[in-house]
Formats: structure tokens, C-alpha cells, sequence
């Protein structure tokens, strides 16, 4: 068969092309946008498939271009792009009925932790997926990585482990390391990789960064559930677990063996717009949908490069060239400050006109050197909120002025707070409408049919200056306020009779309290049970507290504390928050004094369901095989390796150590 010249040079030219641009994206310089990438690499991929050079770039991590010193075990694979509905829902038809795991694709530098007689031993990048470099010697510049393998501060048993994950920068750790370079960096990516790959003896400043885990390299349970607990419980920031990813994660379960699109799709829109917020704490490059059953990922394996068990979605994007005129800042519902570029001229993108553009915040704005009169580049993510990406300093006019931000706020003109990487208004009443908005939704005091918008119209007509104030607020009050009167009464009554119909943890989530989000909420309340005994907790005692150490217990009580006059008023209006839902435990109940693992899938039983029965029996849940978990319930479907683990705990030492089987164990729930 003739081979088509024409196509063949296209495809030789694109090839060479999409080699440079992928040795430029690793050298933290790239020259073209990742879409402008996907869809070179489509085309290459249309008219030279087929060739050995352009299959080997296609198949292979990171194009092949960039290989490594240090074999991995198992490959590190990257993931197949989905970018339509239709796409994503045939992937998940491909892994059903498996729960999926939906969680933020983090943009930094995958990155393998290993650890070896239970000490960290080696840290290699991804490489070209099969071999990496080492970059242990600047093990100190990553935050989040134990020195040894510990569970509650004794040794682990498990001493050989291999933890993936990501190195990333927040908006600070920029901040910083611009700073200590002297010049700002482009964006939170572009450092991560040349400082992990240069020698110790060539820094000339610091620039900090962050591991966050999202896999076992060997997974240890019989679920990604399972390997991310066992990563928490070694200490381990995982993507499930770190503060503002947490919230972005979903476990979504088949429903009679279907995967629900539109549940998947909630969270993966979700994460598109917190990637596209230019106030989220890490840079993001779309959704990650993972099978979470180990079984599922072992039948439907891997390509080359590719696992066929999980896929990303990526969200396009698009640029567009303009003039900067001035910017303008204004006051967020939290109390941060944003700053919004507005240009001479609209321009089009992503189908729209655009003239005005988010700059973040002031150190980006130093990090991009804006002038008034700059020539700037714009982005529109996601097709959301346009934002400043960089400027053409070619065309800078010798007329350009340095922008200077204010200090004040531009609501009550009181001085900011710089002390974090947005600049706050602490005045109470510049972040209320935020505050008490939080407070009505599905995780504080669930107001089905308050919104937002009325809650805002009780504080403009200065009804609310507080959250007390809304339940002190009777059906005629909110009668008064534009279109709410036809669900007055609705509206009072739901407020009134959530005082005694709302769980403690969700009452704490309610109050704004810095620091106490959904999960320390919950911890809070399962520690102290009333809200009585939260409020009383010294700063010694919250550090006892999961989780919470000094910085967050000062904070936490400081919050309590100014928020007490609040609180009393909520308790004389009635407020009794219901406590977290205890098991009762009979006396002498055969798992007391015991932690417990249940491993595998008991008839009638999901994982939730097995932990609540070990509790009813008297037990502590456990997530993994320990020297601290003394009890091992054994079923159908567990993993091997980990029954291995057991079988030998319990030879070792049968007196402290116990097998049941399954039924055993329904067994003893029949006659508690």
C-alpha cells in the first residue's frame, strides 16, 4: 500500500513539534496551552497512527521524551481524556456496577514514595512512566511526607510501600517561593519540576510544595476506599482527606447495577467550577473517575500507557488577546477581596465578549507585573470566570503605571488583613451574608426552601446581623421582604423547628467558626457529644481531638468564644442540637476493648453497615491489618494478600490475635 506523502510530512512535522512542546512542559516552560496540545496530539494521532515513532509517542507517558534512572515495579500510567457526556458515560458503563470514585485531578508532578524497612527510602517522578528519576535529596522542599511508617504513633507493621501521588503548589507556597526567588513564577506548576530535579548544591532559594496521595502503586484492600484509609491512617495527606479536596470527592454506587450519569457528572461539575474559582487553594486539570472495586480494575486492566479503569475529564479552554484599562476591587461574600481586571475593549472568547477578568489577588498581581496600558492574555476556564493568565511586556508603553492595591476595604473602608493569601475584611459585617447562607444549607441546619437570596434580603433590611437573629425572625417579618410573602409562614416554621431537628456536628458547621469544616464538625461533635462541652473545651483539650493541633484548637476556641453571646441567645430560643447516633453496647459484649477488621463482603452488608455491627458488638472499627487490631473477620471476596497478613498475625500469636469467619461473626450480631 503507497503511503501518503503528504500526511506522512504533516505527521513528521507535528511529531517533532509535540516532542519540543512536551520537553518545554516538563522543564516548567511550556509553549502552548494543553489544549492546544490535545488537539495537535489528536491530529498526530489521525494522520500518522499506524508508524512506529508517532505510536510509540502516543502510547507512551509524557511522549516518551522524558525517561529516568529508576525502574518502576509497576508502571505509572497516565489517563485517557474524556471530554463529553456521551464519553463519559460510555466509560462508565465499561466499569458497572463498581462504585466510582469522582475526585480533583490536582495539576502538579506525579510523584512515587517509597518506603523501605518502614523508612522513607526514595522519592522518583513519573518519568516516561516506566523509569523515573530519583529526587530523595530534596526530600525537605515536600511537605506531607512521614519519615517513617507509623499508625497512631507506633510503628506500622506494614514496612515495604509504595504511595503515589502528586506534588503541587498552593497559592502561599507561590507566594513564598516567588518571594524567595526574587522574581515571581508564572503559575503553581511550573516550579514544582525543575526544583525537584535540580542539585541541592545549586539552590539559591526555596521554593515549598506539597505531596498529596491518591493510590497505593500495590493496592492493600479489596477498594480505593480501602488503600485511601490505610494512606490517612499512615498519615498520609490523601485527595480524600486534604481540606478543600475533600469536598470535591464522591463516591457514587451503582443503582441496580447502573451508574447514575447525572450524579457523576454533579461532582465532575463541581470540580470544573472550583477548578475554574480563582480562589481555590490547589490548581486543577479536570475530574479523576475511578473504579473503586479492586476487582473491576483487575478484569478490565490496562493498555501500554493507560489503565482501562479510569479516565480524566478535562474542561476546554481558550485565550484571547487585550488591553488592560484599570482594576477593580469588591468585596466577596467570605470577607475576601477580589480584584477584577477590566479591559479597554471586550474581546471574544469561549462564544462571548469579555472585558472583565479575575487577577486573583495582590500577589498575582505582582507575580504577573501589571501594568495599566499592559497587553494581556485571557483565559476563560471551563467557560466560567475569565482570568488574567500573562502579559506581553514586549508592548508595555513607557506611559504604563505599576497597579498599587489598596489597603482598606471598599465596603467599610476598615484596613485589610494580609496576613493570609487573600486580603480579608474581618468586620463581621462584610462576610455575613456568606456565613449565614453556609449555615442554611444541606450540611448546617438544611432549610429546604431558604435561600440565599432571602437570607440576603433580611440583612439589607437589617432584620439579620447575626444567625440568631434569623430564628428570632417571625412569619410577619418576612413577609415584609420583596417576593418572599406567599412562603413566609414556610419559611419561619422551617427555621423555627430545625432548633431541635438538627445534629450537633451540623449545628458546628453552622457557626463559621474558622477551621471547623464538615469533617472537624463531625469529630468535634462525636468527641464531646454535647454542645454544652464544645463550648467549654480548653485549647489543651481540642488537641486531643483528631486531627487538631495548636494553630486550629486556638483558633477554634477563640471562634467558640467571641461567638458565645450568639450561642446563648440560640439555647434560650430553644436550640437542643441532637447528638451523633450512638450504638448501644450490651454489657459484655464479646468485641469490647477489641478493634476490629472486617474484611471482605458479608451477605447483607456494605462497608458502613459492617462497621456499625463490630461497633454494636462492643468492638472499634479498624480499616487495616495492625498489630492494634486485634479481631479479623475474614469473608467472601478478601484480598489475598491481606488475609496472608492476618493468617500470620494470628499464627504469631493466637492468643491476642482472632479469625472469624463470616458467619461466625453474623453469629454473635444474632445474639447481641
Amino acid at each position: 500500500m503507497a503511503v501518503d506523502e503528504s500526511a506522512a510530512d504533516v505527521a513528521t512535522e507535528l511529531l517533532a513539534e509535540l516532542i519540543e512542546a512536551e520537553k518545554a512542559y516538563r522543564a516548567g516552560a511550556p509553549v502552548m496551552s494543553d489544549d492546544e496540545f490535545d488537539a495537535l496530539r489528536d491530529q498526530l494521532a489521525d494522520v500518522g497512527q499506524g508508524r512506529e515513532d508517532v505510536d510509540s509517542f502516543l502510547e507512551s507517558v509524557a511522549g516518551g521524551v522524558e525517561g529516568g534512572d529508576v525502574a518502576h515495579a509497576t508502571p505509572m500510567l497516565s489517563l485517557d481524556k474524556i471530554t463529553t457526556d456521551a464519553e463519559l458515560e460510555k466509560f462508565l458503563v465499561s466499569v458497572q456496577p463498581s462504585t466510582v470514585f469522582v475526585s480533583p485531578k490536582l495539576d502538579g508532578v506525579a510523584l512515587s514514595v517509597l518506603y523501605r524497612d518502614g523508612a522513607l527510602a526514595d522519592l522518583v517522578t513519573r518519568g516516561n512512566g516506566r523509569e523515573g528519576h530519583s529526587v530523595f535529596h530534596n526530600r525537605d522542599l515536600v511537605a506531607g511526607l512521614p519519615e517513617r511508617l507509623e499508625v497512631d504513633g507506633a510503628p506500622s507493621p506494614i514496612t515495604e510501600l509504595e504511595v503515589r501521588g502528586e506534588v503541587v503548589m498552593t497559592t502561599e507556597d507561590l507566594a513564598e517561593a516567588s518571594a524567595n526567588r526574587g522574581t515571581p513564577f508564572a503559575n503553581r506548576r511550573n516550579p514544582i519540576g525543575p526544583t525537584l530535579h535540580q542539585a541541592t548544591k545549586d539552590r539559591t532559594y526555596r521554593s515549598p510544595m506539597r505531596f498529596v496521595a491518591y493510590s497505593l502503586a500495590a493496592p492493600m484492600g479489596e477498594s480505593l476506599a480501602d488503600d485511601l484509609a490505610q494512606l490517612s491512617a499512615l498519615g498520609f495527606s490523601s485527595v480524600a482527606e486534604s481540606p478543600s479536596l475533600a469536598d470535591l470527592c464522591s463516591f457514587v454506587e451503582a443503582v441496580d447495577d447502573v451508574l447514575p450519569l447525572t450524579a457523576v457528572k454533579g461532582t465532575v461539575d463541581a470540580i470544573g467550577e472550583s477548578m475554574a474559582n480563582t480562589e481555590f487553594d490547589f490548581l486543577l486539570d479536570g475530574a479523576v473517575i475511578t473504579a473503586d472495586d479492586k476487582a473491576t480494575r483487575d478484569r478490565l486492566g490496562e493498555t501500554g500507557s493507560k489503565p482501562r479503569w479510569a479516565s480524566a475529564f478535562k474542561f476546554p479552554s481558550e485565550t484571547a488577546i487585550g488591553v488592560l484599562s484599570h482594576i477593580e476591587t469588591a468585596l466577596g461574600k467570605t470577607g475576601a477581596i477580589s480584584y477584577t481586571a477590566v479591559l479597554e475593549e471586550p474581546v471574544a472568547l469561549a462564544g462571548t465578549m469579555v472585558q472583565r477578568a479575575s487577577v486573583h489577588n495582590p500577589s498575582i498581581i505582582a507575580k504577573l507585573d501589571l501594568h495599566l496600558g499592559d497587553t494581556v492574555v485571557v483565559t476563560k476556564k471551563n467557560e466560567i470566570i475569565p482570568q488574567i493568565i500573562s502579559v506581553d511586556t514586549s508592548k508595555r508603553s513607557p506611559e504604563a503605571t505599576p497597579y498599587e492595591a489598596p489597603t482598606t476595604c471598599p465596603n467599610c473602608d476598615e484596613p485589610l488583613d494580609f496576613s493570609a493569601g487573600r486580603p480579608k475584611c474581618l468586620s463581621p459585617s462584610c462576610s455575613l451574608a456568606s456565613r449565614l447562607t453556609a449555615a442554611a444549607g444541606r450540611n448546617g441546619f438544611d432549610w429546604d426552601g431558604v435561600s440565599g437570596s432571602a437570607i440576603g434580603k433580611a440583612i439589607d433590611a437589617g432584620l439579620a446581623k447575626d444567625l440568631a437573629d434569623l430564628f428570632v425572625m417571625q412569619a410577619e417579618d418576612w413577609e415584609t421582604l420583596e417576593g418572599i410573602t406567599g412562603s413566609a409562614s414556610k419559611i419561619a416554621d422551617t427555621i423555627h423547628g430545625s432548633l431541635t431537628t438538627t445534629r450537633l456536628d451540623q449545628v458546628l458547621g453552622s457557626l463559621g467558626v474558622r477551621f471547623v469544616n464538615r469533617t472537624f464538625a463531625r469529630r468535634l461533635a462525636a468527641h464531646y457529644e454535647t454542645l454544652e462541652a464544645v463550648r467549654a473545651a480548653s485549647i489543651d483539650g481540642l488537641q486531643v481531638v483528631e486531627g487538631i493541633g495548636e494553630d486550629r484548637a486556638t483558633a477554634i476556641h477563640d471562634g467558640l468564644a467571641e461567638l458565645a453571646p450568639v450561642l446563648d441567645r440560640l439555647v434560650d430560643l430553644g436550640l437542643v442540637p441532637l447528638e451523633v447516633e450512638k450504638v448501644e453496647v450490651a454489657d459484655g459484649a464479646p468485641f469490647t476493648g477489641h478493634k476490629v477488621l472486617v474484611t471482605g463482603t458479608v451477605e447483607g452488608m456494605n462497608r458502613d453497615a459492617a462497621k456499625e455491627a463490630v461497633r454494636k458488638l462492643g468492638g472499634d472499627p479498624a480499616s487495616s491489618v495492625s498489630k492494634k487490631t486485634t479481631i479479623y473477620v475474614v469473608a467472601e471476596g478478601a484480598g489475598p494478600a491481606k488475609v496472608d497478613k492476618i493468617d500470620a498475625l494470628v499464627e504469631s500469636d493466637p492468643e491476642t490475635y482472632q479469625k472469624l469467619t463470616a458467619e461466625e461473626f453474623l453469629e454473635l450480631l444474632g445474639e447481641a
